[in-house]
């Protein structure tokens, strides 16, 4: 039975190893290229069905867009963008409906604000949970700007900054 085995398996490596739709890259897939998204067609489609404004900020060189999805808060839709900064960090930004209560109740772990810094006249709450990525809230009237990711604090402050900027 053990020959059986091991002859069904020698058949099935060589099978599948010629037909080209697998492959065997051993080490992380670290420095790879980033795939990049088409986030102004996203944006246009989300603010055809969208009660608020959705921004795309312009970010600086070496930022790329690597993903556009639709997240939620409850049952707020959050337009979601994503870069990898020019250091190598994932920063996104949500727009939503939302209020800030429902935001923060919508994260698992008990999130705490630190500190509300002032950018372009609008308030930043920061808030910080154990073991979570820190979140950037800022209220823009009819929608909230929601901005985290493992980005350094100075990249998530500057996404932060261009979005209040593209909104005003």
């Amino acid at each position: 039975m053990t020959l059986s085995m091991a002859v069904i398996v020698v058949i099935m490596v060589f099978s599948v190893a010629f037909t080209g739709l697998c492959s065997f890259n051993p080490g992380a897939p670290e420095n790879g290229p980033v795939q990049e998204v088409d986030a102004d067609y996203f944006v246009q489609q989300e603010q055809a069905n969208s009660p608020f404004p959705i921004v795309l900020p312009q970010m600086p060189e070496g930022w790329q867009t690597n993903s556009a999805r639709r997240s939620a808060f409850g049952e707020s839709i959050a337009p979601t963008v994503g870069w990898v900064t020019a250091a190598g960090g994932y920063a996104q930004l949500m727009q939503t409906g939302a209020s800030v209560e429902d935001i923060i109740s919508s994260y698992s772990e008990p999130y705490e604000e630190t500190d509300t810094p002032t950018n372009a006249g609008t308030a930043v709450h920061h808030y910080e949970a154990e073991g979570e990525r820190d979140l950037y809230i800022a209220d823009a009237g009819d929608s909230r700007l929601v901005v985290t990711g493992s980005a350094d604090a100075p990249e998530l402050e500057e996404l932060m900054a261009a979005a209040i900027s593209e909104r005003k």
